[in-house]
């Protein structure tokens, strides 16, 4: 049979942490998974440790060949997949919960509206050590947060965003008063600001449509696991030579969304994203600025829409069936 969920592990030189996240996977109580590890011609020997695993376990694949990017590493993956779902993995990370592969199934067999199933990760150091819970992805969707937390918060960003203002190089606190001043801050303030739910209970399925207007929240980047025919529906491919190196992700939260399909949140802590040197942040704050920003530019005229003008607004299944019509 062929699997149900397919990993895509983009990787480049991940030697020190990449046996950890195979282990990792190969924990899980589902066994239905394969494993496609796309990497871009590594140097440092993590080639030879995957090897070793897939003379071990054929559901762990290798595919080694230069790359222009994760965005085009993540097509090939995806290209090659063999599952109803998918997952994307970074070679550094992994999961906190063993049951993961098998919970995310279950809400997809019991309701065929939902397309993507996700929860919260948690910040992990390059020794293996997790970080404090404010390195916890959305905490409050796991435990709304009371009004002194969130003036807590709320103040703790503003000195933040003070310091930075003072220390940053320029080029960064560039960037910092762009997000300030720009027309697309409105959706940090409501982040900040919009931390507690009716019951306690998060926006689900079509409540998480107005709570994103409002806020522009993406979902976390791990652990995601999405119907594969709805990835192909939000992602545009990679076009070779465009040097385009992150619009996939912001393509997808917004194509997701703005389509009509349906995300499910699991409060639970289910997966763990590693602090390493030369991360994206580090090395392309420019282009993970500008690519968000235009993000947050589209979901304005998305407000406007549907908070202003009140069209209606169609959700649908991962076969893009109708499933119901609300206006907010």
């Amino acid at each position: 049979m062929p699997p149900r969920i397919s990993l895509i592990c983009v990787v480049l030189n991940v030697a020190k942490y990449i046996e950890e996240t195979i282990k990792n996977i190969q924990a899980q109580t589902y066994d239905g998974w394969e494993l496609l590890v796309i990497d871009g011609a590594s140097v440092d020997g993590t080639q030879a440790i995957v090897e070793k695993y897939t003379k071990k376990d054929p559901r762990i694949k290798l595919f080694s060949e230069p790359d222009e990017g994760p965005w085009d590493a993540t097509d090939k993956g995806v290209a090659r997949a063999e599952g109803e779902f998918l997952m994307v993995v970074g070679g550094q990370d992994g999961f906190l919960d063993n049951e993961w592969f098998a919970k995310c199934l279950k809400i997809f067999d019991a309701d065929k509206s939902v397309s993507l199933v996700w929860a919260s990760t948690r910040g992990m150091s390059e020794d293996g050590k997790l970080l404090p819970e404010e390195h916890i992805t959305y905490s409050y969707l796991m435990k709304p947060e009371r009004r002194a937390k969130t003036a807590l918060v709320i103040a703790q960003k503003m000195y933040k965003v003070i310091r930075d203002l003072i220390f940053l190089d320029p080029a960064r606190r560039k960037i910092l008063l762009k997000k300030v001043f720009s027309k697309t801050s409105i959706f940090r303030f409501n982040f900040y600001t919009r931390r507690s739910f009716p019951g306690g209970v998060p926006p689900q399925k079509e409540d998480w449509f107005k709570y994103w207007l409002d806020t522009g929240t993406p979902f976390s980047d791990q652990p995601i696991c999405m119907s594969k025919k709805v990835y192909l529906d939000c992602v545009p491919q990679y076009r070779r030579g465009s040097g385009n190196l992150n619009d996939h992700r912001p393509a997808l939260f917004y194509n997701f969304n703005s389509k009509g399909y349906l995300a499910y949140y699991v409060p639970i802590l289910a997966g763990f994203g590693r602090t390493h040197p030369g991360n994206s942040g580090d090395r392309i704050p420019r282009v993970l600025y500008d690519s968000d920003d235009k993000y947050l530019q589209k979901l304005l005229d998305l407000r406007k829409r549907f908070l202003v003008n009140h069209e209606e607004m169609v959700f649908v299944d991962r076969d893009g069936n109708e499933v119901s019509r609300r206006k907010f």
